[in-house]
């Protein structure tokens, strides 16, 4: 909230010098324009327009050539102070009638007056914001800007009438408001923002690569040059046409000034609404090129038809209808000025983007300030060899213009094909070496290893082994040249339990180095080579494996396993159905993962019928995934066999996404329409993941999806801002966050099935990087890449900007209700479908209902107290137990002896008797019932406990209750077994509520220690397989039990499991 406030104040503060700045302006505009006509008329404008762009082309010049010496808030107050100087001394020289050209004079500065006004305020815009911001702001404080004009022009002709004063006036006035903006940039903006009065760190950069020769080498910058240069030279043929017509209609000096007021007044409004309610519309709706081009196109619409209307009705002040060609001349000019300021000045400074942003400033100076009055210099030019060596009038210059507003469009089109292809060469740049935009996550173990620490290190491989055990060797393989010779012993001795013959040709190369006997593990790199030479020498009689598959040793049969990798299909076959019925789950399991890379079917039934089986669904799946297409006949088959689980559909699905081929694509588009919602979801995310692009016909149910999704996010999007304006519990809002989180990930899982997907994932990247600069070319990518017709849903969803600003952006297209209280969101949160709003959030609005105390709600729990899923029951037997205890008891007693809903046997029992009904191995209650430092035994509490766990801590809470469903509370006295276990590595997982637990060996005595709030796990053990462990309670302990195979199961299924114990593990640095 302080940066918010804080952005807030800068708008603020640069919005009132706009108003000063804007005043100044529009009093000199009308004031020296006026004076202008009425003493010498329209037909010298184009000498004033020459003299003009000259003058201002040397000032504008010194003022960008002066930025690398000077500091910006030192060059701009002293600008300033001349400028201010300069107006009164032009208002003293034509009030006292000291010089008969101060008149011209005035006119003249008109010109580098409003250059170097403009490139003074929105340099110091460009400077306090960053790219984001300059976007989301410009509005706002161009606002300012265009406030003190508006205030400006509707005040002359009141002040001028009620005063009595002369024109002249005018020109004091601004030198008056150019006093003030000066005074107000010493004492206030120097003051703020320091930075401005420092020297631009790129000035050395900038006199080296920016200068005017080097910039004019740059293609896109030339168009940017001639963009500029044709647009001005359109507004100057217009504004000498627009003045010459209005002096012969308003010849008294009062009715010209009225006018000119009156038509700069209604122009800056006009403009303003548009820059606020029309402007993002039109970008978002029609891109930057369309937006771009739309004013020239309208201008060319507009003078041909005021041409048609003056050839045909009369274009001099003597014609019956006059009126008519005037009131189409004034409306080309208030188009040409309206859409000028509106929406071709913003999107001509977002062009800039591509730009590098040390030297973004200055090449935008130069363009707006010497380029643009290059283009006054050149149109002034054109006007005055047309007026002097021509006799063509000023209604027929107008022709030319048409000629320029052409070429201004095939400009514009070059200008943009240009832009994107250097955004798409910058972002490409990053594209490139990105292999994939989408890896799984064992995948990114193995890209982040090598850079972790030696403490870090058995966590990383612990759990990629726990993922998978066949990618687990590469992870190995990458270690062993590791420098930290920790961490290179650790790797060593992996590849020797593991037997990874790839490893020989390594350690061969490191045996060759020069300084090798000096390393510190060379006698052990030696020892690993030698094992694994004769484990090679070995392989090549059959009956070594089969001798180590039936050896009485656990760890030897276990090796042999591993080495059941190397032996032929029809002997692997044999020697695993051996190893599959071994009592020892450790040799079940690599026995499994050796089943991989087979073409024999009986293994490829096998691995599919593991797949249901926790204990070994991991080494399954990677089994699958490993072998490959060879074994899709009998994923298929099984897929559809009569009575398959869930579960094994949801592996098979995902197992085709990571496999990754042209036939796995063709499976995963036959399931994309399965009857099961839940796996016609995992098909589409993994087409999305896999890089196929859906067109035609196929892409139109992708396309309904994300519309939904688009109008379920901004919908959430006002449900959490309802929610934080009100008193609500933060996991309420924490769950709704997570809501959008995933609806994000969604939307970019969908794109990725209607464009490409490497450059999806590069957008997303990009705009989540943090970054402004990356963001600003991603959503520059993302324009360029969807369709229009997908441009005002998507892009202010996806734009780097907060809730409110993408509801408002998208209230036309995704109109959603903006007058919800809390109540109807809770009610809707309930209440909706379980595709939009999942099961925790649903939980946690029950938790939330609970809290009002309303007895409405009686129905809405019933309903819900029979639900399938044990933490919703609970939190709405519960709920309903505490608002209504009597119908509680009706409907559970109705309830308690259907089958069809065990789930309330369970709730019901916890609320009524305050039992848990976990299974409970105890040997001492810590504490009575009702106690206050009693562990939690809802299911609720318990995920909202387990979210202080450092490993469990970034797990969103719809995870989390997956976890907490598995979870068993235990209590123990001190100095209590809590469980024995043959291995280390069979260890369960648990969760320390209160107390302290010891993990110890007979043989090495204590391992570990954990204590309250803390997770008991075996991660940190690595290379020794640990036998005959046991946990012991040091203190009266109540721990949470959570089944090791269960719970590598659901680390496979969500990724947020590994993830957020990585990021914890990623914080130990010793």
């Amino acid at each position: 909230m302080s940066q918010i406030r804080q952005r807030n104040k800068e708008v603020l503060h640069l919005s009132i010098f706009g108003i000063f700045i804007g005043a100044a302006l529009a009093f000199y505009n009308i004031g020296a324009i006026s004076l202008f006509l009425q003493k010498f008329g329209a037909s010298q404008l184009p000498e004033i327009f020459i003299i003009s762009g000259i003058s201002s082309m040397v000032l504008s010049a010194i003022f960008i050539y002066s930025q690398p010496y000077f500091s910006f808030s030192s060059l701009t107050n002293g600008f300033f102070i001349l400028i201010s100087f300069t107006l009164l001394a032009i208002f003293t020289s034509i009030y006292l009638d000291l010089h008969p050209n101060a008149v011209r004079f005035s006119l003249i500065f008109l010109g580098p007056l409003n250059s170097l006004a403009l490139l003074v305020f929105w340099g110091t815009f460009g400077r306090v914001f960053n790219v984001q911001e300059s976007k989301r702001f410009a509005g706002k404080v161009s606002a300012g800007f265009s406030l003190g004009q508006i205030i400006a022009f509707f005040t002359i002709p009141q002040l001028l009438s009620l005063t009595g004063l002369t024109t002249p006036l005018l020109i004091f006035l601004s030198a008056f408001f150019i006093t003030v903006a000066t005074a107000y940039s010493i004492i206030g903006i120097g003051r703020w923002y320091r930075f401005l009065t420092v020297l631009n760190d790129s000035a050395q950069l900038i006199r080296s690569t920016n200068n005017a020769f080097k910039l004019l080498r740059k293609r896109f910058v030339n168009y940017l040059i001639i963009f500029a240069i044709l647009s001005i030279c359109v507004a100057l043929f217009l504004e000498y046409w627009f003045l010459s017509v209005v002096e012969t209609v308003y010849i008294r000096p009062n009715d010209l000034i009225n006018f000119l007021s009156l038509f700069g007044g209604v122009m800056v409004s006009v403009s303003l609404i548009i820059s606020w309610y029309v402007y993002r519309f039109v970008v978002n709706r029609y891109g930057l090129e369309k937006s771009l081009r739309l004013q020239p196109i309208l201008l060319i619409v507009f003078i041909f038809f005021t041409l048609i209307v003056a050839y045909t009705l009369g274009h001099t002040l003597d014609a019956k209808r006059f009126v008519f060609f005037f009131f189409l001349l004034i409306a080309t000019k208030f188009i040409h000025d309206v859409l000028r300021n509106a929406i071709v000045s913003p999107i001509y400074r977002l062009y800039l983007l591509p730009i590098d942003v040390r030297l973004r400033f200055d090449t935008q100076a130069k363009l707006e300030g010497f380029a643009q009055e290059l283009g006054f210099l050149l149109g002034g030019v054109a006007l005055y060899v047309l007026a002097v060596y021509t006799s063509i009038t000023a209604i027929e210059n107008i022709y030319i213009a048409l000629g320029l507003l052409v070429l201004l469009i095939i400009v514009i089109r070059a200008m943009h094909s240009e832009y994107q292809r250097i955004i798409q060469k910058k972002l490409g740049e990053e594209e490139i070496s990105q292999a994939d935009g989408f890896i799984t996550m064992p995948e990114y173990i193995i890209q982040e290893i090598d850079q972790r620490n030696a403490a870090q290190i058995p966590t990383f491989l612990n759990i990629l082994n726990t993922l998978d055990p066949i990618s687990y060797k590469q992870a190995i393989l990458k270690l062993l040249t590791s420098e930290d010779a920790r961490i290179q012993k650790v790797a060593l001795i992996e590849a020797a339990k593991f037997c990874i013959l790839d490893s020989l040709p390594i350690l061969e190369q490191i045996m060759e180095l020069k300084y090798f006997s000096v390393l510190e593990n060379a006698q052990l790199i030696r020892q690993t080579h030698d094992r694994l030479e004769g484990a090679k020498f070995r392989l090549v009689k059959i009956k070594y494996i089969e001798q180590l598959t039936q050896s009485k040793l656990f760890l030897e049969r276990v090796f042999g396993a591993i080495l059941c990798n190397y032996a032929d299909d029809s002997i692997k076959t044999r020697l695993l159905n051996k190893l599959f019925r071994d009592p020892v789950a450790l040799v079940r399991y690599y026995a499994v993962a050796a089943s991989a890379n087979t073409n024999n079917n009986l293994l490829h039934n096998f691995m599919i019928e593991k797949l249901r089986e926790p204990q070994y669904s991991n080494a399954a799946f990677a089994a699958i995934v490993a072998t490959g297409e060879n074994i899709f006949q009998a994923l298929d088959s099984a897929f559809y066999a009569t009575g398959q689980k869930e579960i094994v559909q949801l592996r098979i699905v995902q197992a085709y996404g990571w496999i990754d081929s042209p036939k796995a694509v063709d499976l995963l588009l036959s399931k994309i329409n399965y009857p099961n919602q839940n796996i016609g979801s995992m098909a589409l995310e993994m087409l999305g993941k896999s890089g196929y692009t859906l067109e035609g016909n196929k892409a139109v149910p992708v396309r309904v999806e994300l519309e939904e999704v688009c109008a379920v996010i901004i919908w959430n999007m006002v449900a959490s801002g309802v929610l934080n304006a009100s008193s609500c519990s933060d996991i309420l809002k924490d769950a709704l966050l997570s809501e959008i989180e995933y609806n994000y990930e969604k939307i970019y899982s969908l794109l990725s099935l209607l464009y490409d997907t490497n450059k999806v994932a590069l957008i997303k990247v990009n705009l989540q990087s943090g970054d402004p600069e990356k963001a600003e070319f991603a959503f520059g990518l993302l324009d360029m890449t969807l369709e229009d017709d997908m441009k005002p849903m998507i892009l202010p969803i996806l734009s780097v900007s907060d809730f409110e600003e993408k509801i408002f952006r998208t209230r036309y297209v995704l109109p959603t209700t903006d007058d919800m209280d809390k109540k109807d969101v809770l009610l809707h949160l309930v209440q909706r479908d379980y595709k939009w709003v999942n099961r925790w959030t649903k939980a946690c609005a029950i938790r939330e209902l609970l809290q009002e105390g309303s007895s409405e709600n009686v129905e809405l729990l019933v309903s819900n107290i029979v639900n399938p899923d044990i933490i919703l029951s609970e939190i709405a037997c519960e709920a309903l137990f505490k608002l209504d205890k009597e119908d509680f008891e009706v409907y559970a007693e109705r309830f308690h002896f259907k089958n069809q809903y065990a789930t309330l046997k369970e709730a019901a029992s916890k609320v009524l008797n305050g039992n848990r009904n976990d299974s409970q191995d105890t040997d001492v209650m810590v504490s009575e019932p009702g106690s206050e430092d009693q562990a939690p035994h809802m299911k609720f509490d318990i995920i909202t406990f387990f979210t202080k766990i450092n490993e469990l801590q970034h797990i969103p809470g719809l995870v989390l209750s997956e976890i907490a469903k598995i979870a068993t509370l235990q209590e123990f006295d001190a100095q209590k077994v809590i469980m024995i276990y043959d291995n280390i590595e069979d260890m369960d997982f648990y969760v320390i509520y209160a107390g302290e637990v010891i993990l110890r060996n007979k043989e090495k005595g204590e391992l570990a220690r954990f204590g309250t709030n803390e997770m008991v796990h075996n991660w940190y053990f690595i290379n020794e397989t640990i036998s005959d462990v046991e946990l012991v309670t040091e203190t009266p302990t109540s721990v949470y039990k959570i089944p090791k195979d269960r719970f590598n199961e659901l680390q496979s299924f969500h990724d947020e499991i590994p993830n957020s114990i990585l990021d914890y593990t990623k914080t130990i640095v010793s």
